[in-house]
This record gives C-alpha cells, sequence and structure tokens, in this order.
C-alpha cells in the first residue's frame, strides 16, 4: 500500500483510489480538499471507497462501501485542469457522504444542579393612607337602648333610640336621642315622662373594646293623668352616661349603659311626695348599628 493511502485511511474519511486517471486528479488532491469538505459526523465502521477511472471524455466516479456495496456513481466531464478537477470530485464525494454518513447524536445537556439557596426576601409592609375625603368624612350610629328607670323607690320601664355623628379627625361626636319613662302600676302610673335630649359624646378606645361619656341636655313633657284627661308640662333637665362595650361586627357594637337623669325642679302636680322623682338612674343593655366607616 502507498504512503498516500495511508494516510488516506488515517483521515477518517473515504479511501480515494485514482490508478486510472494518470495522476489528473491526483488522489492525494482529492482527499486534501475533500478533508475541509466534511462534516463532523459520524463516520462509518469502516471507511468508504471512491474509485476514479477514465471513460473515453469523462471521469467516472463509483462510491462503494467497504464490503464493495456500490452505494453512488457519477460521470463527470474531464478536463486538463487538474486542481480544478480534484475541487469538482471533493464537492460531489462531501455531497454523497453527507447525505449517507449517519449524524452524530448531539451530547446529553448537562444535568441541572441543585438550585441556589434564597434567603426570603422581607415583604414591605405598605400603608394604606387614607384619601383627604376619607379623613373629613364623618361615621354615623343609630341605637336603641332599653333600660330600667331606677328613681323614687319605683323601678319604670324606659327606653330610646339615638343618633349620633362622630369625627374622623378626633374621638368625640355628637348625639341625639327620643326616649320615654312608663311606671309600673300604683298611684306612679298615673304618669309618664317623654323626652328629647342633645349633647356631646367621647370615647376611649382599646382595639375593640370601648368606653363612652356622654352629657345631654333634656327637654322633656310630664304627662299627668287626671281622671280621664291629661295634663302635660315642661319638664328640662340633664343627664350624663357612661356606656362600655365591643364592636362585635364591622357595623355593629354591643353596649351596657348606665346614666343618672336630674331634673331641673322638683314636681308633684297632684301625686303624693315621691311618686314623681326628679332624679333617676337608667341602666340596661343595647346597640348600636354603624354607617358611613
Amino acid at each position: 500500500m502507498s504512503a498516500a493511502l495511508v494516510l488516506l485511511l488515517l483521515a477518517e474519511g473515504p479511501v480515494i483510489r485514482a490508478e486510472g486517471t494518470h495522476g489528473c486528479p491526483d488522489a492525494a488532491a482529492v482527499s486534501q480538499r475533500l478533508a475541509g469538505l466534511l462534516s463532523s459526523s459520524a463516520s462509518p465502521p469502516a471507511p468508504d471507497q471512491v474509485d476514479l477511472s477514465l471513460d473515453g471524455a469523462d471521469l467516472q466516479l463509483r462510491l462503494s462501501r467497504a464490503d464493495g456495496t456500490l452505494v453512488a456513481e457519477r460521470r463527470i466531464p474531464r478536463s486538463n485542469r487538474c486542481a480544478e478537477l480534484a475541487d469538482a470530485v471533493a464537492a460531489l464525494v462531501a455531497a454523497w457522504e453527507a447525505d449517507l454518513r449517519p449524524v452524530a447524536a448531539p451530547p446529553p445537556p448537562p444535568r441541572p444542579g441543585p438550585p441556589p439557596l434564597m434567603a426570603p426576601v422581607p415583604v414591605p409592609q405598605v400603608e394604606v393612607e387614607q384619601t383627604p375625603a376619607e379623613q373629613q368624612r364623618a361615621a354615623y350610629e343609630l341605637g336603641v337602648l332599653p333600660a330600667l328607670w331606677l328613681g323614687g323607690g319605683r323601678p319604670s320601664f324606659a327606653g330610646s333610640l339615638r343618633a349620633g355623628v362622630w369625627s374622623r379627625r378626633s374621638p368625640v361626636g355628637l348625639t341625639l336621642a327620643l326616649s320615654a319613662t312608663l311606671p309600673f302600676g300604683g298611684e306612679s302610673a298615673r304618669w309618664r315622662r317623654h323626652a328629647l335630649s342633645a349633647g356631646v359624646m367621647g370615647r376611649l378606645r382599646h382595639r375593640w373594646l370601648f368606653v363612652d361619656g356622654l352629657g345631654e341636655a333634656v327637654l322633656g313633657w310630664l304627662v299627668v293623668q287626671e281622671g280621664a284627661s291629661a295634663r302635660a308640662s315642661f319638664d328640662p333637665g340633664l343627664t350624663i352616661g357612661l356606656r362600655a362595650g365591643s364592636r362585635v361586627a364591622r357595623r355593629l357594637e354591643l353596649y351596657v349603659s348606665l346614666g343618672a337623669l336630674g331634673a331641673a325642679w322638683t314636681r308633684t302636680d297632684g301625686l303624693s311626695s315621691g311618686a314623681l322623682p326628679h332624679w333617676a338612674f337608667l341602666t340596661g343593655m343595647g346597640c348600636s348599628f354603624l354607617f358611613g366607616l
């Protein structure tokens, strides 16, 4: 075997045999050009063979497997320009090899490593500020309070319906109430008192718990039953009170109330002494519904 043929076998490309071309093209020249054209696809276990021979005015190319199986055959015009002919033969063989060689499988991608440990990122606390309109908007309440009137040694039934408005800037508000007092049996049942009161209120609050203080001026009407007729008279006074409770829902408050009422003057209007007290305590349990929150 010639030295050129040994080099071609070591090149892992097809073996070029050109004994019948009289050196045009030369096998070494074709192999040199072919080496620069072949891709990096996987080579077959045994190199292919390319036989170059003259066939009249043409150059015949035959590509065979190592076992002699004919794979491709082609004739091309022959010229005396050996370098250009070697280029043409190399290009044709490279095209055949590109179609016939198995494509090497790409290497598997590297396995990803474990994800890096990341320190927890603290979530910033965002404080939502109220708009000026929300800060100036008032909150309203509407409540009902059934209570006992304790005065003059006799209990009486009392009740009030109260409306209030609270400031958003400070824990103070205004209140307006309608109330009525109805004594139980006996001589005291010959009178009843209705009142309209208005005043101020303030609040101490801790979370859902609260304590309110109230002070009101009372415009009362005293109705005394005289036989089949009734006589009414003006009966003013003052009321101070406390109520303590909890907000059990966003718009509902429950509380207990204790208040003291003092009439502006003592009146009997024909009733026995003590039957119409000029002072009394009121205690009860009530609830308020809130609006405008």
